[in-house]
């Protein structure tokens, strides 16, 4: 089993990268955890994992991260951005499987190894997400414009809007003038 990294230190601000070695420490010790035979500590820290990485990515686009409805937003609108249905699935069963698990304990052994796994699996796709600039994105649904308004802080966002970097508050529209 490898060696979970270091928590970094408490912070208000964390780094990207400091969210990214959160992540890994979450996912380190929900195998341990599958191990031990607690279903409900590792459902929960392999979707504790995978929100480290989404927070990794607000951070590198300036989003709001500190909520439950920003988590949920990020987990609806960064799939669609990627083009990567599986991501959305993955992270949906992630949280209907593994987090609320912790507290309904309604999920067998054999079910959350596949949430440990499912983790284990995206979570180097986040990485690539969150290290690289934003691809990009039209608002096509109500929803996409709600979660975005919630990740942005826009109020003005309307169906239709696009950006180029994803609606990223960390990163600048190209000149289209050259």
């Amino acid at each position: 089993m490898a060696t979970a990294p270091q928590l970094p230190p408490p912070s208000t601000d964390h780094s990207v990268e400091a969210r990214l070695q959160m992540g890994d420490r979450f996912l380190i010790h929900s195998k341990e955890e599958l191990e031990k035979g607690d279903r409900l500590q590792a459902g929960n820290k392999a979707y504790g994992a995978a929100v480290q990485y989404l927070k990794a990515i607000a951070l590198s686009r300036g989003w709001r991260h500190k909520s439950n409805r920003n988590i949920d937003a990020m987990g609806n609108i960064i799939p669609i951005e990627v083009n990567d249905i599986r991501l959305g699935i993955s992270l949906e069963r992630i949280y209907s499987r593994g987090h609320v698990n912790y507290y309904e304990n309604d999920r067998d052994d054999e079910e959350i190894e596949r949430i440990v796994r499912y983790a284990e699996a995206i979570l180097p796709k986040l990485k690539i997400i969150a290290l690289a600039p934003p691809g990009e994105f039209t608002i096509e649904t109500m929803d996409e414009r709600d979660d975005l308004r919630s990740l942005t802080g826009d109020r003005t966002l309307q169906v239709g809007d696009s950006s180029k970097v994803g609606f990223s508050m960390m990163h600048k529209e190209p000149d289209d003038s050259d």
